[in-house]
């Protein structure tokens, strides 16, 4: 478990990383992939706008998590 806690606390301080960088869009079906210093994959996905959030954006951004998670990728550098 203490490895599960570490792994994302780091994810988590990537994502906000990337956030102030602007790579982070949060558009939906955005996708990001990191790589933490535990070679785990952590899968960001973006689910658009508030007031555009509907069960057809859910089912594109979840399509976009699957393909994510299927291609195994990192899609953004690792700031280990």
């Amino acid at each position: 478990m203490a490895g599960n806690r570490k792994a994302a606390d780091q994810a988590l301080g990537l994502i906000k990383q990337l956030e102030k960088a602007g790579d982070l869009t949060g558009k939906n079906a955005s996708v990001a992939t990191l790589l933490t210093e535990q070679r785990r994959r952590v899968i960001v996905v973006g689910t658009g706008k508030d007031d555009e959030r509907n069960l057809a954006n859910y089912h594109k951004a979840l399509i976009a998590a699957v393909g994510a998670a299927q291609n195994g990728r990192p899609t953004v550098p690792s700031f280990a």
